[in-house]
């Protein structure tokens, strides 16, 4: 984890090795992050696992499996 320019971080590793920032969501915006998620043009329903996956490219949410699952 780092903090940069106040906001907070988790730092990941990207399949051709380059270091990704994941934001790390405050619990009270995460409804707002699947809201928007969800109603972007191109997300569509793509079933848990995808959408799992999807979030996990722009965010670190702890407890994200079980959240998109219910």
């Amino acid at each position: 984890m780092i903090v940069c320019d106040g906001i907070l971080y988790h730092t990941n590793i990207s399949y051709l090795g380059d270091v990704v920032l994941l934001l790390v969501d405050p619990l009270k915006l995460r409804s707002d992050i699947f809201d928007g998620l969800h109603r972007q043009r191109y997300s569509g329903h793509l079933g848990r696992d995808r959408t799992v996956e999807s979030i996990k490219r722009l965010f670190h949410l702890p407890g994200l499996s079980s959240d998109v699952a219910r």
